[in-house]
């Protein structure tokens, strides 16, 4: 009986409205070339996770991470200037509940925290 009344599904859709002025939209932080982060989300499915896959590097857990998913990694390592980039973009850049790292970004930055991870993919 009451759905239909107009002028209350209209108070509805105003509440909905100034709901979603409210709520703040989450940013996604990305600094790597279009064509970088598709590589990375690429090797990204392949792979265990991106917390994961550091985990199993710094503990070289091979029950974790298998040889070709390894040579995959070395392959597709971040360069020293990238490196660079990312450390550089990690001091300029608070990340927070609104301003998050995108995919790409964030699996480069997990990967180059690892202790010699180069080496260790080797």
């Amino acid at each position: 009986l009451f759905a239909d009344d107009p002028g209350r599904l209209g108070l509805k859709q105003t509440l909905e409205k100034e709901d979603a002025k409210v709520q703040p939209k989450v940013k996604k932080i990305r600094v790597l070339a279009e064509m970088r982060r598709r590589q990375i989300c690429v090797m990204i499915a392949r792979l265990p996770g991106g917390k994961e896959t550091a985990d199993a590097l710094t503990h070289m857990d091979t029950r974790r991470l298998n040889s070709e998913q390894v040579e995959l990694l070395l392959l597709n390592a971040p360069p020293l200037d990238e490196v660079q980039l990312m450390r550089k973009a990690q001091e300029e850049h608070t990340v927070d509940e609104l301003n998050v790292w995108d995919t790409a970004e964030d699996f480069i930055l997990s990967l180059i925290e690892v202790p010699r991870y180069l080496l260790r993919l080797q």
